[in-house]
């Protein structure tokens, strides 16, 4: 199985449309660069594939909730940079919620609207970045005499 029959039975699953399914497909490998890999089969992709794959799946049919675990973790940086403008651009436009996972506060920062800080499974702070930097953001500062 390739790219497009999977993302065409998990479309189907899904109940989207035939008329609809063929331009989304072909519309999300192109978002996520799987394009040139995908005629291969999935068996034989790279893990970075494998998860630009699984942000496609994620993303078919604009679900109203979607989890994105660690989106860009194994992705290069072109794809990384598309995929996190295709999910700014379905963030916006699609009314859907997106909740992300992530060791990368760089990625938050660009990626969401509001950030949670958990330690040992619990939530420790929650609000917007802006919110987090003003409560917890002092940094260290140092002197040095010579």
């Amino acid at each position: 199985m390739n790219a497009y029959e999977f993302l065409y039975l998990i479309g189907r699953l899904r109940g989207i449309s035939d008329a609809h399914l063929k331009a989304l497909v072909e519309s999300l490998i192109i978002v996520v660069q799987l394009k040139e890999h995908a005629t291969k089969r999935i068996t034989v992709y790279s893990g970075g594939n494998k998860r630009k794959l699984s942000i496609a799946v994620a993303l078919l049919g604009m679900p109203p909730l979607i989890f994105l675990d660690e989106p860009y973790a194994g992705v290069d940086v072109i794809a990384r940079h598309k995929i996190f403008e295709a999910i700014n651009n379905m963030k916006t436009n699609s009314g859907s919620t997106f909740l992300l996972s992530s060791h990368d506060m760089e990625e938050c920062e660009y990626s969401c609207d509001r950030i949670a800080i958990m330690k040992s499974g619990q939530i420790r702070c929650l609000g917007t970045l802006q919110h987090l930097r003003e409560k917890f953001g002092q940094g260290y500062h140092f002197e040095f005499k010579l």
